[in-house]
């Protein structure tokens, strides 16, 4: 009999631990519906920590902050009640898609562009903010726009869709620069700051933060980029809530009040 109980409450506990696997496995599958966060009591957000006015890390407070990190935190307000109640996942730029689809996050915050290809692929939201493709050249270089850079190098970080725009402006001009992938916005501006490359290229937003005495940010921009806020294609439920927020923060002047708060 203790034998049968044994071997009872033994296979009880495997059952048990066989669905909590198929639970998390359908977590990072299909992502986290808005009623499983309220269950668990906290999103799980990728964002930017090394973008000024958009989503910084200040190691000496222990904080996060900026325009895309106070959205974060009106998500979690909204469906949590507490916006603290949000875990901010840093995401470099070619690693923001690999976050989402593995479930690491139930969210991107992080300059997501959307794009034909990006929307196959993940529901992303009305936009919060709308920026441009631009170029920066050193102020010796004496390039004044895109047209001046034939033959010349371009800068832009892997995994976004910087190349694809300056490409497809390039060509509508006859103009044929050629492109250098990096991991980091940092890089790039060493590589220009070298001589090694000619011209950075990124969104205007991040172009900004490198400006110095050395550099110019050039005239020509391309490419309207309307960031939005990621989910997974799968998880309706959840992109339903963002889109629904994205509109109420839109109506009610909260968004703009942000962009002024942070000088965007």
């Amino acid at each position: 009999m203790k034998s049968f109980c044994f071997f009872f409450f033994l296979l009880a506990a495997t059952s048990l631990f066989a669905g909590g696997n198929r639970e998390t496995a359908d977590e990072a599958q299909m992502g986290r519906s808005a009623s499983m966060i309220r269950r668990a009591g906290v999103i799980r957000v990728g964002v930017h920590f090394d973008m000024p006015k958009m989503g910084v890390f200040d190691s000496n407070t222990n904080r996060f902050d900026g325009f895309e990190i106070e959205i974060a935190r009106l998500l979690a307000r909204d469906l949590l009640g507490n916006e603290n109640k949000v875990e901010f996942v840093p995401v470099r730029n070619e690693r923001r898609e690999d976050f989402l689809d593995r479930g690491t996050v139930d969210v991107i915050i992080a300059t997501f562009g959307k794009t034909d290809q990006r929307a196959e692929n993940y529901n992303i939201s009305s936009p919060y903010y709308t920026d441009f493709v631009g170029l920066m050249a050193r102020k010796d270089s004496g390039f004044q726009g895109l047209a001046d850079l034939s033959g010349r190098s371009i800068g832009v970080v892997g995994g976004t869709s910087t190349r694809q725009a300056i490409d497809a402006a390039a060509t509508a001009i006859g103009a044929h620069p050629y492109f250098y992938e990096f991991a980091r916005f940092s890089e790039i501006k060493a590589a220009l700051a070298s001589g090694l490359l000619d011209v950075f290229a990124s969104d205007r937003t991040v172009l900004v933060r490198y400006v110095d005495d050395t550099v110019t940010i050039l005239p020509d921009h391309f490419a309207p980029r309307e960031y939005g806020i990621a989910t997974k294609l799968s998880n309706n439920d959840l992109a339903t809530y963002v889109e629904q927020r994205i509109q109420q923060w839109s109506r009610e002047g909260i968004l703009d009040a942000l962009k002024d708060h942070f000088g965007l």
